[in-house]
């Protein structure tokens, strides 16, 4: 029994990486690394990997933790546990030069600041996830340990998160070529950056933008992980307006994961508006089992 968990743990972990490197991320190194840190310890690290920030030139180090387990193995202190020696490992190899020795091209990268714990709850489901699981999130307290001049932020992404992600791959692969799309308001005013990677903000955001071209025309993307009411569309469509993200000449492709009775009444009251008829389209993305991980990386060779 004991093999074949550690069996489905490592396949997890391949999943896990499989799904940030069809975002865009860059693996370092192999998988399951034991790592000497700047205080002479060893930590033993599932993964390495690094990307490009818009608007910056360092690229982002990540160390990222895959997690599969049963609901029941999950109490009130496991996430607390997890992200307390997450951060250890962080603050362990921030400034080892046998990790820079290792693998030279982290010399071009951020420090080891930020962790992502990717969590696969195998047994779970929306009812346990939104409730008990949820419970335990939030109260959960992440104690980063500001130091002068440095700082760390570790996020977790669990099941629900991990699904609407994959959705939105199989949806950005039926386009010719995509983008992910940075307005200069939110990169700290540089350029808009169009780049094919996604980066941690986006990643735990409600709203996504990108654009997708098919059979050459282009379309602005929207992905949209909230609920969808008059209010947040309302909200929505300042928010594009306002970072020059509608065009009258190209389709405004919404694609959303709201599954509730009342959302076609709200699509069909905005379809309807005289600022968006022409152009608005809404498309629901598809939604895959907590039984299973998602075909999308697990048969993603």
């Amino acid at each position: 029994m004991a093999e074949k968990q550690g069996k489905l743990g490592d396949n997890w972990n391949d999943y896990a990486n499989r799904l940030v490197k069809l975002l865009g991320w860059e693996h370092v190194g192999d998988k399951n690394m034991d790592l000497k840190g700047s205080d002479g310890e060893e930590y033993g690290v599932d993964s390495i990997l690094k990307y490009k920030v818009a608007g910056k030139e360092t690229l982002q180090t990540v160390l990222l933790e895959s997690k599969r387990y049963a609901q029941f193995s999950i109490k009130n202190t496991t996430l607390p546990k997890w992200i307390k020696r997450l951060k250890e490992k962080m603050d362990g190899l921030r400034n080892s030069e046998e990790l820079l020795k290792e693998f030279p091209e982290l010399n071009d990268c951020s420090q080891t600041n930020l962790g992502i714990i990717m969590l696969w709850v195998h047994d779970g489901d929306e009812n346990y996830l939104n409730g008990t699981y949820q419970r335990h999130l939030e109260n959960t307290i992440i104690s980063t340990g500001a130091r002068a001049g440095s700082y760390s932020r570790i996020m977790v992404l669990d099941n629900r998160r991990i699904v609407q992600l994959c959705a939105m791959v199989d949806s950005l692969n039926t386009f010719d070529d995509y983008d992910f799309v940075y307005p200069s308001g939110i990169i700290d005013n540089v350029a808009i950056e169009k780049s094919k990677v996604l980066s941690v903000e986006y990643m735990m955001s409600n709203i996504i933008i990108a654009r997708g071209d098919k059979r050459g025309k282009e379309s602005s993307v929207v992905f949209y992980f909230g609920e969808i009411t008059e209010a947040s569309m309302t909200l929505l469509m300042s928010f594009l307006s306002k970072y020059q993200r509608i065009d009258k000449n190209k389709p405004l492709l919404v694609y959303y994961y709201d599954k509730s009775d009342a959302v076609l009444d709200v699509i069909n009251s905005f379809k309807s508006k005289d600022d968006y008829k022409e152009i608005l389209e809404y498309r629901k993305l598809a939604h895959y089992s907590f039984d299973s991980e998602p075909q999308t990386i697990a048969n993603n060779e």
